[in-house]
């Protein structure tokens, strides 16, 4: 905030310009202690927590003394400077500290996954292991069935190069707003996707009955167990629409509802079967929104089987395209079983 003294305010408003003051630094104590916290654990790994907090402490109050002392002879050395003088020192300084900190944030790699870090290196992925896919189909011969050659290439798991956490800190947004041109580099998801939804709502938006979801639900669960392994339903999902302005314009997005205890790792599958099934309804030409009181270019009917075509081929490439991006995020450095992916709030239970 500025300084009172570049505000040429009666001494009625100089205490509420204090107090708005005070609420901003406090407001930014609390961001700062959220993002210095993650960056402890950063760099805490190997070593003691407890060490790294008391070194920043130590160096927060060595540092805060100095600045103290520093504010105190500069505000001396400018007191008689205009104000036009003082404001631009201010700007300057203001935006001077706001860069340094965005190029001290862009060092810090995380290698463990957030949404915004797998939404830019999984459509990468699948966009290269579509087109080594494509590439190997051509090259077989033409009497192999798709079955064999879905079998073939699930067995082999390909390691596609990917951007390292380093390369990712640079390209990572730290803004909430779009900057336009700057985020140019950043894949966005075909379709949006809205994570850890509650099961009404998956319900609601996607159209089908509580109780089919459930019978779903309940038939993957006792199919993992007897198989004793994951068979990536912790989770459920599936297309939804959302209706805007009165029901004229319908948006299309991809609801995943999580299971209550769904460790990291299956979090993460279940967002990138979300990014996989947002591919394949390109792929099958459904649109993600549309005008509903226009022409209609499909049916329901037909509308709905490519949905369901969509759902399935997403389906039956999960595991294998999985086993290939685990393996070539590990190559690159990253740490799958620390994901932390932004959710809605909201788990589900199952009851048997």
């Amino acid at each position: 905030t500025p300084p009172l003294s570049l505000i040429p305010l009666s001494l009625s408003y100089i205490y509420m310009q204090k107090g708005i003051g005070n609420m901003c630094k406090a407001i930014c104590g609390v961001a700062s202690g959220a993002c210095g916290g993650s960056i402890n654990l950063h760099w805490a790994k190997g070593s003691d927590i407890s060490d790294i907090n008391a070194k920043s402490g130590a160096q927060n109050t060595l540092v805060g003394g100095l600045g103290l002392v520093s504010a105190a002879l500069f505000a001396r050395s400018i007191s008689s400077a205009s104000q036009v003088v003082l404001w631009s020192l201010y700007s300057s300084l203001t935006a001077l500290h706001i860069y340094a900190n965005v190029q001290c944030m862009k060092s810090v790699a995380f290698e463990y996954l957030s949404t915004a870090r797998i939404n830019m290196i999984a459509p990468t992925f699948l966009s290269s292991w579509n087109n080594s896919d494509d590439s190997g189909s051509a090259s077989t011969d033409s009497s192999h069935s798709l079955t064999s050659e879905n079998e073939e290439k699930k067995n082999d798991k390909q390691i596609i190069p990917l951007d390292t956490p380093e390369i990712i800190s640079k390209k990572e947004p730290l803004f909430f707003i779009n900057l336009g041109n700057r985020n140019r580099h950043i894949i966005k998801p075909p379709f949006p996707v809205h994570f850890g939804v509650s099961f009404n709502k998956l319900a609601t938006l996607s159209g089908k009955a509580t109780s089919t979801l459930q019978e779903l639900l309940q038939m993957s669960e006792k199919k993992r167990m007897n198989a004793n392994h994951d068979s990536n339903r912790s989770y459920a999902i599936s297309v939804g629409q959302q209706y805007r302005y009165g029901g004229r314009l319908v948006n299309r997005c991809i609801l995943v509802a999580i299971k209550e205890g769904t460790d990291p790792v299956t979090k993460a599958k279940a967002y990138f079967h979300s990014i996989l099934l947002g591919e394949k309804l390109v792929k099958q030409g459904v649109q993600h929104s549309y005008n509903s009181w226009g022409r209609k270019k499909q049916s329901a009917e037909e509308l709905n089987d490519m949905i369901r075509l969509a759902e399935e081929e997403a389906q039956a490439e999960l595991d294998s395209a999985w086993g290939s991006f685990v393996c070539s995020a590990s190559a690159a450095g990253w740490d799958i079983s620390k994901t932390d992916l932004k959710t809605e709030g909201y788990e589900f239970i199952m009851i048997t």
